[in-house]
């Protein structure tokens, strides 16, 4: 019961993704993709995605297919109508990224005319420092962008800020946790100073990656392909 009441509390301050609030630590990995489903979501989509996808909410009457593995994926696009989709969103991993470009082929038939196909990887804040999304993306380009890459267009968001942002959260809320209701003035003043920092570094990001000179690390990456 008090688990499910301290989600509705998240959910109304926070906001449902993708559509989160602008002081949420993650705002700026969703932005594109906000942005992209309001623009292209209200038609006849497909979401293909790993269960439970990010986007479900987002896409209430979208098609779902679980992306189980490549080969079931292209034997069951086969199934698809030329031009039977105005939108189709792929949500991938890491893992995914060797065979995005297998993906797209497969189901770039059932997009329709001014439709789009979007391939969208959140990355996690908790991922160990580790290769750049950017990098490997470039190293693997082969395996993840169209043949042809003036249909696509690229975005990166995201970044470090979210790392920094959910620990601030998660050690205001920990004190709470010790501390009880004594401590909930503290607790609450602390995390509105948190969440007001958060959406001076998110507005300020925002700013820098529409300057196009987005940090990539820890960045959430999306792909668009035009038909």
């Amino acid at each position: 019961m008090l688990r499910q009441v301290a989600r509705s509390v998240f959910r109304v301050a926070f906001g449902r993704r993708p559509y989160v609030r602008v002081w949420h630590p993650e705002w700026l990995d969703y932005r594109f993709i906000a942005e992209l489903i309001d623009k292209q979501g209200g038609g006849r989509s497909l979401h293909v995605r790993r269960s439970p996808g990010l986007m479900e909410e987002a896409l209430p009457d979208a098609e779902r297919w679980e992306l189980t593995n490549v080969t079931d994926l292209a034997r069951r696009s086969g199934t698809l109508a030329t031009a039977c989709k105005d939108f189709v969103l792929v949500e991938v991993q890491r893992s995914d990224l060797p065979c995005v470009r297998v993906i797209l082929e497969a189901l770039d038939h059932a997009v329709a005319t001014d439709g789009r196909l979007a391939v969208f990887l959140k990355e996690r804040s908790s991922l160990e420092d580790g290769e750049d999304l950017a990098e490997q993306i470039v190293r693997n380009v082969e395996h993840v962008a169209p043949r042809d890459l003036s249909r696509a267009d690229f975005s990166f968001a995201g970044g470090n800020e979210k790392r920094m942002a959910w620990a601030v959260l998660h050690d205001w809320l920990a004190v709470y946790a010790r501390r009880g209701v004594f401590a909930l003035p503290s607790v609450t003043w602390g995390i509105w100073l948190a969440l007001r920092r958060v959406r001076e570094l998110n507005l300020r990001e925002k700013a820098e990656q529409d300057a196009r000179s987005p940090r990539t690390h820890l960045s959430s990456f999306l792909m668009v392909v035009k038909r």
